[in-house]
């Protein structure tokens, strides 16, 4: 629909693209995560909350994860950095592998990403909150 480009919310990706250049100014070792990220920002189909797609992963939805190896299933929530230290377990920063890879994707996609520790196939199974749906535009 949106020729491969990424789809953010205009209000996520001006939030972003500032934490982004906050974060470039400490983070030297993350810089190819930022420029990366930054570039996919930079290219992004931006629209407005009332045009986001009802199955987009946006900044602060909550999705079911489905690891294609273990057949485990995981709720996590997509967050900005700093967030994700309120320890509920489920938060993932967008800085981290597996939240760049929710970043944009949608219900049915199958995303891949690697840490430290492996590489990882999940499924995104179910968007369970998503703020633009539930006409949370402010968080």
């Amino acid at each position: 629909m949106f020729s491969g480009k990424l789809v953010i919310n205009k209000n996520d990706r001006k939030r972003l693209q500032q934490v982004v250049d906050s974060a470039r100014r400490s983070w030297s070792t993350y810089g190819p995560y930022l420029d990366w990220l930054n570039e996919q920002l930079e290219q992004a189909h931006a629209c407005e909350s009332s045009e986001v797609p009802g199955d987009l992963v946006t900044m602060n939805s909550q999705v079911e994860l489905k690891d294609l190896r273990s057949g485990t299933t995981r709720t996590a929530t997509l967050v900005y950095p700093g967030a994700d230290d309120c320890g509920d377990g489920d938060s993932v920063s967008v800085f981290e592998p597996t939240g760049l890879a929710l970043l944009g994707s949608r219900v049915g996609d199958v995303l891949g990403w690697s840490d430290p520790d492996r590489s990882h196939t999940a499924h995104v199974a179910k968007l369970r909150y998503q703020p633009e749906a539930a006409g949370d535009l402010d968080l």
